[in-house]
């Protein structure tokens, strides 16, 4: 058996307990690409098939996690299975449902990725109807929205662009969560994923199965389509994202010119949110690969700010800080 460095003896000696227990035999133990939260994770691979080992750091709780995949798989939703999980070793065992992801079909345009992006929207839907009785520990309200948004300037315009807003700047955007806010109010409510992107949609035996779903939480029924087809690890060209859009607002029964202005106010939210956060795992982690992903994210917005007007001025400002940013990096 091949061993990583990053699981002690004890924690080895538990998944050949439970590897015994089905039967199977640990040959190799492979490292899965980092995480950005508080998580590693392995494939176990046995003489027979393989199974995912979650390593939970302290600061992750893996309660939330267990909890939703119980509740999901009971609605017959596609959740990977918990096969074993010991809380003091911070271990879980999760059925694998494969290395296909969407966003690798997606990346190498596959002859059927579109196939399955429509997939993903008939799933998101399912998941939609299947939840509609849940009630969420979690409200994602725009209270929680807005101060999400926040992390944009403490580390976006702070801590990486090194920035602070003057009193025009500050005005511009107070006003622009304003009007974040008032739309944020009038979408209606569902039960969101709020991660659900390309990287978490695993196609297995033709399915599309669902992963990294411990978020779920009451919120606007717009932003799980926001997140899948405005991934910041891809683009999508506009025609083919207003193709994907109407087919799921078809399965809404709604084409009103209001339902198009709630989604693109959730794009540009996420955006907003994930500027913070990607600054955040490379000035406070050390994660910066994720620095990659600034300019598709602003992309992203400025078509936002095409279809609302109102987004534009902090839209340019924010665009303005990144191209002053990395001129300056680039000429130190």
């Amino acid at each position: 058996m091949s061993t990583t460095p990053f699981l002690n003896t004890q924690q080895l000696q538990w998944l050949e307990q439970q590897c015994t227990q089905r039967q199977q035999t640990i040959q190799h133990i492979v490292a899965l690409q980092e995480h950005a939260d508080h998580r590693k994770y392995y494939r176990i691979i046995t003489q027979s098939d393989s199974i995912i080992c979650m390593h939970a750091m302290t600061k992750f709780n893996a309660t939330p996690f267990l909890e939703s995949t119980r509740t999901l798989a009971n609605l017959g939703l596609p959740i990977a299975q918990v096969l074993s999980h010991s809380e003091k070793l911070k271990l879980t065992l999760i059925e694998d449902f494969g290395k296909v992801s969407l966003l690798s079909l997606a990346k190498h345009r596959h002859n059927d990725y579109l196939f399955y992006y429509y997939q993903s929207i008939d799933t998101l839907i399912d998941w939609q109807r299947k939840t509609q009785n849940l009630t969420p520990p979690t409200n994602y309200d725009q209270n929680k929205a807005l101060t999400d948004a926040q992390l944009c300037i403490t580390w976006f315009c702070h801590q990486w662009a090194n920035i602070s807003l003057n009193h025009s700047q500050q005005i511009l955007w107070e006003r622009t969560l304003a009007y974040i806010n008032d739309l944020w109010q009038q979408i209606p409510q569902t039960i969101c994923h709020r991660d659900y992107h390309a990287d978490n949609l695993l196609v297995s035996n033709n399915r599309i199965g669902i992963i990294d779903h411990q978020d779920l939480a009451t919120g606007p029924i717009y932003y799980d389509i926001a997140s899948l087809l405005n991934d910041h690890y891809i683009t999508h060209s506009p025609t083919l994202q207003e193709k994907l859009l109407s087919y799921y607002l078809r399965s809404q029964d709604t084409t009103l010119l209001t339902d198009r202005e709630h989604y693109y106010i959730v794009v540009y939210q996420r955006h907003l949110k994930n500027l913070g956060i990607f600054c955040r795992l490379h000035c406070r982690d050390n994660k910066s690969w994720y620095l990659k992903f600034l300019p598709r994210m602003l992309h992203v917005m400025e078509l936002c700010a095409t279809h609302l007007p109102k987004l534009r001025p902090l839209t340019d400002l924010l665009y303005q800080t990144y191209l002053m940013r990395t001129s300056l990096r680039s000429s130190a």
